[in-house]
């Protein structure tokens, strides 16, 4: 791990429906292997201070469980 990101951090991020959105996007416009590669590269991942990443990392494991009661 490194220690300018949160790893659960960028699990959530990748799991999000923002970056799922990207990806789509990318898969659409990438026909060919190496396009697709490229247009991963180029996918916008914001990573906020380290402190910043583990609040909302805390945030998001405080809410969860709600989130999957409701969905009950």
């Amino acid at each position: 791990p490194s220690d300018k990101n949160d790893s659960l951090f960028v699990m959530y991020y990748i799991q999000s429906p923002c970056l799922q959105k990207q990806i789509q996007e990318s898969i659409k416009q990438a026909v060919q292997a190496n396009l697709f590669q490229e247009a991963i590269r180029n996918l916008l991942i914001p990573l906020p201070p380290l402190t910043e990443q583990k609040r909302i990392v805390a945030t998001i494991e405080q809410l969860l469980p709600l989130c999957e009661k409701l969905g009950e």
